[in-house]
């Protein structure tokens, strides 16, 4: 048996080149943690190594799939116990359904934080719209504008290239 390999006894479906010539199913198997494993034909320590994808085909020849059930769905974006009883059953079930599960919970916590990120991210400029609101108010109520209107057709204040305009208002 090849080091850090298992034998693959059906768990993948794949079939790769063998040393005499043509394809073979997968014999040894070395599961990754990026959802690919290395497999080998053989045993011999020159055989070739291929690095295989693994994905769940979806078969429609039997007519229309059920939509997955709630309860499957919340089990696949938990943590802790729930998700390890999901995770450890589909591993006995199937390596390849195994490897999307977990590829499925990788994204949905990435995509979780992402989302986090964002209302982070949003209410942060909120309060930078209000800040500018009320420093917008203060400066007109000292009525800026009138202490410095003499500045208004100076054209040597003007970056080259961009056109004098009149500052955005954060508020109504």
């Amino acid at each position: 048996m090849p080091h850090d390999f298992k034998l693959n006894n059906g768990r993948i479906n794949a079939q790769i080149p063998s040393q005499q010539g043509g394809s073979v199913l997968v014999k040894w198997i070395k599961v990754l943690g990026s959802g690919e494993v290395v497999t080998r034909a053989g045993e011999d320590p020159n055989e070739s190594e291929y690095v295989v994808p693994l994905h769940l085909s979806t078969d429609y020849s039997q007519g229309d799939i059920d939509t997955m059930p709630y309860w499957c769905e919340e089990l696949l974006q938990s943590n802790g116990a729930p998700f390890s009883a999901l995770a450890t059953t589909v591993h006995m079930l199937d390596l390849t359904a195994s490897t999307e599960v977990e590829r499925y919970h990788r994204h949905h916590e990435r995509r979780a934080q992402l989302e986090a990120d964002r209302r982070a991210i949003i209410a942060e400029i909120e309060r930078e719209d209000e800040e500018l609101t009320s420093i917008c108010h203060h400066l007109e109520g000292w009525q800026l504008h009138e202490r410095v209107g003499h500045l208004q057709h100076r054209r040597d204040l003007v970056r080259e290239h961009a056109p004098f305009h009149t500052p955005h208002h954060y508020y109504p």
